[in-house]
């Protein structure tokens, strides 16, 4: 009886579920060897607290990069490291990373919420049409420590749209703007990789 009803459930939330847009923009795109150096990972910058976002970051490079990374925090318990490095640091900030760590590569990520105006399972409006958004950027620096330059710079906006009325009969499933940040950091670390494989 429990399969029935969690296969139920699944019915429902795929005939229901709110399609999310990704759209990718590149600033800068240097080629990327991410089978060289030591690639350090910064901690996340964002204007909301997002559960897992570290873990999916640490998850995602981790399968790219391997020992190869090493997270910041980690780093500051053997080496003179700033407890917050600015996202857009300097050229003397990075010279002094490379020097305090003997590291190739600084990457630094931001998840920004843009809209939460509706939560997980949208109900129409008692009257009229409503239209309600859920939206998050994520945005991807890398940066060179030895020549201390930018070498990528990248991002990807994932938004769900939903128009509700008055007249519509039932509920549909939409992806929090939490929910859009995860998946949007996932999808675009794995859109870097795939645009710099060697």
């Amino acid at each position: 009886m429990k399969q029935y009803i969690k296969l139920g459930f699944l019915c429902f939330l795929l005939t229901s579920c709110v399609s999310t847009k990704y759209s990718y923009t590149v600033d800068k795109q240097d080629p990327l060897n991410f089978s060289e150096g030591k690639w350090i990972l910064n901690t996340p910058y964002s204007n909301k607290n997002i559960k897992h976002i570290s873990e999916i970051a640490l998850k995602e490079f981790r399968s790219i990069l391997g020992d190869s990374l090493i997270e910041i925090n980690d780093l500051r318990s053997n080496f003179l490291v700033e407890n917050k490095l600015p996202y857009e640091p300097t050229t003397s900030e990075l010279k002094d990373l490379r020097i305090g760590t003997k590291c190739d590569y600084l990457i630094n990520y931001k998840v920004t919420v843009l809209k939460n105006e509706i939560g997980s399972f949208s109900s129409p409006p008692p009257i009229g049409i409503a239209r309600k958004t859920n939206e998050a950027l994520v945005e991807i620096l890398i940066y060179d420590l030895k020549s201390q330059t930018l070498l990528s710079k990248s991002s990807i906006l994932g938004s769900t749209e939903v128009e509700l009325s008055d007249e519509d009969s039932g509920w549909d499933y939409v992806k929090t703007a939490n929910v859009i940040a995860r998946g949007s950091l996932m999808r675009l670390i794995r859109k870097l990789y795939k645009n710099n494989i060697q």
